[in-house]
């Protein structure tokens, strides 16, 4: 089963859900997930300290829809890591292989075209979010230029309010790494 999130990221300065830009995620929606499909959109959006959360919701959405040039990209990987090291007799880290078999993995496994991650509308996430959400987060710029992150367990399936969902962590995404570690 799929474990669907809705994650809110908020503009500077402001403490309300309905300052952000919120993006469905249909899969992998749990702690752990999470920590992986935020951190993957640090490679895409502004370097911190300098956080737009309308920027780092677009990086989200492209770290984490998946394409066939994914595949490829790391199919060559693969291949270049495997001709330096028998063909050019380069020592090669096993590890770089077993990230780049992870990738083709990763890849092959989230390969669809379209749907999976998507753009919320504006406004209040209790108006936007699917029922069937399970987790629901919400990322800032938290002190000393690293992302703050508060998650929840929800409930939306019988009225869409505050009352329906726990939070479970609050602090930055080290911690929020850490904690979903333990936790899982």
């Amino acid at each position: 089963m799929s474990t669907r999130a809705m994650y809110t990221f908020i503009e500077p300065n402001h403490t309300d859900s309905k300052r952000g830009y919120h993006v469905y995620k249909h899969h992998d929606g749990y702690p752990s997930g999470a920590v992986q499909w935020i951190k993957a959109a640090l490679d895409h959006a502004w370097p911190l300290p300098r956080f737009e959360a309308d920027d780092f919701a677009a990086a989200f959405v492209a770290a984490n829809k998946w394409s066939r040039a994914d595949e490829y990209d790391a199919l060559v990987l693969l291949e270049e890591l495997g001709s330096r090291s028998i063909f050019k007799g380069e020592k090669v880290d096993p590890q770089d292989i077993v990230r780049a078999k992870e990738e083709l993995d990763r890849a092959r496994k989230y390969q669809r075209p379209g749907g999976g991650v998507r753009l919320m509308p504006s406004g209040s996430v209790y108006a936007v979010a699917p029922a069937d959400i399970e987790f629901r987060y919400e990322i800032a710029l938290g002190v000393k230029a690293t992302l703050w992150i508060k998650a929840y367990s929800t409930n939306f399936w019988d009225t869409r309010t505050k009352a329906n969902e726990k939070l479970i962590f609050e602090g930055s995404l080290e911690a929020f790494e850490a904690w979903a570690k333990e936790n899982a």
